[in-house]
């Protein structure tokens, strides 16, 4: 039996979205170094950030994780990741957080859990992020 394009079940994608955003700085003061403590609470505040944004987006059930990034040239940041439904879909979300005096940088990116290149996508993505301080 060959089967027509009728008969061949209906392949449905999820969703994928990549976002970089630049905003205001979220703390008052940066300093070159920040006690543990400091650290906990400024991830903590970026947390509360980026799953209200979340939120806001439409997305429930949201699983957070975090730690610490640093890209291939030692710029810090925070690294949210995790999982999240958004519109009936389970996604892998991941959320790159950098501050700084003048700006808060976040590259946000969000995918279907069952995505086959989601994960790879976004090693690669990873891999090569670069911040450029300064022109």
């Amino acid at each position: 039996m060959i089967a027509s394009k009728n008969s061949l079940p209906k392949k449905t994608t999820g969703p994928f979205f990549i976002e970089l955003k630049f905003s205001p700085p979220i703390i008052d003061e940066i300093k070159e170094e920040y006690s543990s403590e400091e650290k906990g609470l400024i991830g903590q505040n970026l947390l509360e950030k980026i799953t209200s944004d979340f939120e806001n987006e439409g997305a429930v059930n949201i699983l957070p994780k975090n730690e610490e990034f640093n890209t291939k040239s030692g710029i810090e940041g925070i690294k949210f990741y995790g999982s999240l439904d958004l519109k009936n879909v389970r996604c892998s979300f991941l959320s790159i957080a950098f501050v700084f005096n003048e700006v808060f940088v976040e590259l946000k990116m969000i995918y279907d859990k069952e995505d086959r290149y989601g994960k790879k996508i976004e090693d690669r993505i990873l891999d090569s992020l670069e911040i450029i301080e300064e022109l």
